[in-house]
């Protein structure tokens, strides 16, 4: 019997008859014409569906979806709003769960939430092995093989506002937007649900959902407006002013106006026989460094901030100017026209001092801004040393078990001209996270895991020893120091042993990027799959998946996010100073939020530049070097 037919044939029977093979009398009046009875009948003969043309398969499968009555295809309203409180919103296609969907009267005032997987071992152990055939994982992918899917992630989802509802264990995999109807949609979900259940994994449901896999470069967004208009008048422009700091998390972009822009990335040192001295280089992605009509050999330089964030901090910098002479001149109105208070005047005066100090911050900022826009040689901070091949890594000799993963890395070397600190001295550092907003969206992250924890329906995978958890006190500066291995995020690899295996503990993760700046999120501990496309046929690759939790714009976005277009580069970090991956991708739709960031572990980037590209880089030595 295929993964699928213990689900299709108990729909398909009549329910007072279990023992029974025998399709429903209601369905069909002559069950071998029956499309649902002879699709039934090939699972159990173990037919292959590798072999069954896709025209045929999606119509059998539609024929089985309109027979299951219990299974009623989602209105409109529930279509448009079922993921309503994720970043992108996704449009909602064909899911395998029979649950009603409850806040139909008022969807906008329940915001759904993604969440990590937490516990669930078996689940953990038996998706988190390496892709082989008769693994779950690569069943699925089989069984998948006919839907145009493009990622796989194994998230819980839920209402924060109606825990009671709890946070159900998911299979999200999203499709192209109107590339899938309901019923041949339908069809896939069930056939994913009974691959779980053959693999003795009868709690977790598949949902299929529209979106696309894109990477993080930008080639159209500046900064998040969000940011700015918050930094501008209450954070004292401090995220337009951290663009031109030789810290990471910078945006950054070609010289050449011919692509997108991306984030600086990790420091490193680049060690080679007969100099004294390492090479400082800045990790970031390929797709930044080089666009696709670039041949790898031509010089790239690199400019902070790129041409198209210089430009839109420019136009930013001026609105904020033009608002604060707005309020100044109402202030001084309101003075002017002695109708206030005697008592209320030493506030208007305070305020229209602010707005004084603030205009002048504005000027600096806009002819600094212009200055370099007309002198873009002044921003340049260094070249293009390598790039790796835009390639699957595959397992080999030295890492024979291991996941496959799309190559995305690039290595720029920095030039001493336009750093005002010595190159060596760089350093991977995180600075203000005790800040007024940073310290807001620190608490933020982890008070929405305390909120689950504590949910009067609790996950019921949890243990005691969760129910309470302390939010940590943010540092001042965060020295990143250290990596975070493999084995701790999906419990497996060369020296997992029972002793360091992965626990329960939600790994907290933090970044800071080009485009959306400081945010916070968790790290999921089961793999997520991405489908690629090129002349050789369709592969897919590992990717380690991070939602967000907080980040510093969430009172004017509206809803917490991790990454955003632009921030491909940026190097994400636990909260306790490891450094975990590099931002290269995410999952959304319509807009530049990702619902989903996927990120590269250091461990795998920095073993491949030393074993294929025979590159000796090394993290900084550990020193807390302010600049």
């Amino acid at each position: 019997m295929l993964p699928w037919a213990r689900a299709a044939t108990l729909i398909i029977q009549p329910p007072a008859d279990r023992s029974s093979h025998r399709p429903h009398a209601l369905i069909s009046s002559s069950p071998v014409n029956d499309p649902a009875y002879r699709l039934n009948a090939a699972i159990q003969t173990g037919t292959s569906w590798s072999n069954v043309p896709k025209e045929r398969l999606l119509h059998l499968t539609a024929t089985m979806a309109e027979n299951l009555s219990p299974l009623e295809q989602p209105s409109e309203k529930e279509s448009k709003y079922y993921y309503y409180g994720l970043p992108s919103v996704p449009r909602l296609v064909a899911r395998s769960s029979r649950e009603p969907w409850t806040v139909g009267e008022n969807p906008e005032g329940y915001a759904k939430q993604l969440y990590v997987v937490e516990g669930h071992d078996v689940l953990r152990e038996l998706w988190n092995k390496p892709q082989a055939p008769g693994s779950l994982r690569d069943d699925m992918i089989r069984c998948l093989s006919q839907l145009d899917w493009k990622t796989m992630d194994i998230l819980r989802a839920g209402y924060p506002r109606l825990p009671q509802q709890g946070f159900p264990t998911i299979l999200f995999v999203t499709v192209p937007p109107g590339s899938t109807t309901w019923k041949d949609g339908v069809g896939f979900a069930l056939r994913a649900k009974s691959v779980f259940e053959k693999h003795g994994i009868d709690d977790v449901h598949c949902e299929i959902k529209e979106g696309h896999l894109s990477s993080a470069n930008s080639e159209t967004f500046g900064p998040d407006r969000h940011m700015l208009e918050r930094s501008l008048f209450i954070d004292d422009s401090i995220f337009i002013q951290s663009q031109f700091m030789s810290g990471i998390g910078t945006n950054i972009g070609r010289l050449r106006k011919d692509g997108g822009e991306g984030t600086k990335g990790l420091y490193l040192h680049l060690h080679r026989d007969g100099e004294e001295s390492p090479t400082v280089v800045s990790l970031t992605c390929r797709h930044v460094a080089l666009p696709t009509k670039t041949p790898p050999e031509a010089k790239v330089s690199f400019v902070q901030p790129g041409n198209v964030t210089l430009l839109e901090n420019l136009s930013e910098v001026k609105d904020g100017k033009e608002q604060a002479n707005n309020l100044r001149r109402i202030h001084q109105s309101s003075l002017d026209s002695n109708r206030i208070h005697e008592s209320l005047k030493p506030e208007i005066v305070s305020e229209i001092d602010f707005c004084h100090r603030a205009i002048a911050r504005y000027d600096t900022l806009i002819d600094k801004h212009e200055s370099l826009s007309k002198n873009p040689d002044l921003r340049i901070i260094g070249q293009l040393h390598i790039a790796g091949a835009a390639e699957l890594v595959k397992p080999d000799a030295t890492r024979p078990h291991g996941d496959r993963w799309m190559r995305d890395w690039a290595l720029i070397e920095m030039a001493q001209g336009n750093h005002n600190v010595p190159l060596p001295l760089l350093q991977n550092q995180i600075y203000g996270l005790s800040g007024k907003f940073a310290s807001k969206a620190w608490e933020t992250a982890y008070e929405y895991d305390l909120k689950l924890l504590n949910a009067p329906k609790p996950h019921p995978m949890r243990t005691a020893s969760q129910a309470k958890r302390e939010i940590p006190k943010p540092p001042e500066l965060l020295q990143l120091d250290g990596l975070v291995e493999p084995y701790e995020i999906f419990g497996q690899g060369s020296t997992y042993t029972v002793e360091n295996q992965a626990d329960d503990k939600v790994l907290m993760v933090g970044k800071v990027g080009g485009s959306s700046g400081l945010s916070f999120g968790q790290c999921n501990k089961l793999k997520s799959v991405a489908r690629h496309t090129n002349d050789s046929g369709d592969f897919t690759s590992t990717e380690l998946c991070i939602v967000g939790k907080s980040n510093r714009g969430d009172r004017e976005c509206g809803v917490p996010f991790f990454s955003r277009k632009g921030d491909s580069g940026s190097a994400v970090w636990t909260t306790d100073g490891r450094l975990l991956g590099m931002i290269t991708s995410g999952v959304g739709v319509g807009q530049a939020r990702f619902d989903t960031t996927y990120a590269t572990p250091f461990v795998w980037l920095l073993e491949d530049m030393r074993n294929k590209y025979g590159l000796d880089v090394r993290l900084p030595k550990k020193g807390l070097v302010e600049f």
